[in-house]
């Protein structure tokens, strides 16, 4: 399985409506999980929740542009796991924020950087 970043673009022929811009593989590795469905992007960054059996709930974070490359940010030991990932796309915001539901009804936000 792979994720495949493409951009859209109007064009003239309907042949061609989007280029890819990157390919990358999911996060692979025998000591944690994703949750497919919450993928969300924002800034050129790709975020995937997933939770790693020794330190818990973490945010996969790529930049497909960049390489094919995930870093894992922790939440910090809990038996909780993600529920919801959501990003601020308005380009006229000051903030680049990423809010993180819990399972448990906890929430979390964090600024990023892209």
């Amino acid at each position: 399985i792979s994720l495949v970043v493409r951009q859209w673009s109007y064009a003239s022929s309907p042949t061609k409506p989007t280029c890819v811009q990157s390919l990358i593989s999911p996060p692979n590795h025998t000591d944690f999980t994703y949750q497919a469905s919450s993928l969300q992007m924002g800034d050129g960054l790709v975020f995937l929740a997933g939770y790693a059996q020794c330190k818990g709930p973490c945010v996969f974070i790529a930049r497909p542009t960049v390489k094919d490359t995930w870093a894992a940010n922790f939440l910090g030991p809990s038996t909780s796991s993600i529920s919801h990932l959501a990003v601020t796309n308005d380009m006229h915001r000051k903030s680049k924020l990423l809010a993180i539901a819990m399972q448990d009804g906890s929430l979390s936000v964090w600024t990023y950087e892209a």
